[in-house]
């Protein structure tokens, strides 16, 4: 525990200097906009699993017209997950190019500053291609640090959708169950289901009448069904 601690607080000593620095405003522009391109393409992700909800809803009713807007409405949400995906691509990269430029000037200005590399070569401490060095290990943490962080906003977005979801799930279901018996007949149930993925989405149980007992569907108590009531048609899940 003590070393992770260590390792991300210098990890935040070494990043936090360029969002101080002389390209502050533009570095923080470009990260915040890259942020909330994460969120949108999490929000994309959300609104297509509400999609397959409507879309296999109008396969399994026949429903043209809805087979037609639901597929329209598809393409609209896979362009603008490509154009989310390229865009923000783009600036993660435009907003690594100018972190990389300005750390590698300020650690080649600190190595070169005060004669440091002359009076090492009179050591015998020399070491092999520090500028090559610098400007390669520069690179990685900055594509690290961005990739892990803005992959891990993700991830922890989505596990939130995905718990609220599930949560949502267990109370419906559970307050379905504790409804009195005689409460059942010809009731209609319809339940929000989320997926627990990266996105969420109500997916309804249509025209379910009382299918919470096979003999739900009939009229009177629920403990004596009356023959011939219980049929396979009659139950829908």
């Amino acid at each position: 525990m003590n070393n992770i601690r260590s390792t991300l607080v210098t990890i935040w000593r070494i990043a936090t200097p360029y969002f101080r620095s002389e390209d502050k405003w533009a570095a923080r522009g470009l990260l915040s906009t890259v942020i909330l391109m994460q969120l949108a393409s999490v929000g994309i992700d959300v609104l297509i699993n509400q999609w397959r909800n409507r879309f296999y809803n109008a396969l399994q009713e026949k429903n043209w017209d809805s087979f037609t807007w639901e597929t329209m409405v598809f393409c609209t949400l896979a362009g603008l997950s490509v154009v989310l995906a390229v865009y923000q691509l783009y600036l993660t990269q435009w907003l690594q190019i100018r972190w990389r430029n300005w750390m590698t000037t300020k650690y080649l200005g600190e190595w070169l500053h005060g004669a440091s590399h002359y009076r090492m070569q009179l050591q015998g401490d020399a070491a092999d291609n520090p500028d090559q060095r610098i400007s390669d290990d520069v690179k990685m943490f900055v594509e690290q640090a961005l990739n892990l962080s803005i992959g891990l906003l993700g991830m922890l977005i989505s596990f939130a959708i995905g718990a609220f979801g599930v949560c949502v799930l267990v109370f419906s279901t559970s307050s379905v169950l504790n409804t009195p018996p005689n409460r059942w007949t010809r009731a209609k149930a319809t339940i929000p289901v989320f997926a627990s993925g990266a996105a969420s989405g109500s997916t309804s149980v249509r025209r379910t009448y009382a299918t919470w007992a096979p003999w739900a569907g009939c009229a009177g108590d629920i403990s004596d069904p009356p023959r011939g009531c219980c049929t396979s048609s009659s139950t829908r899940w």
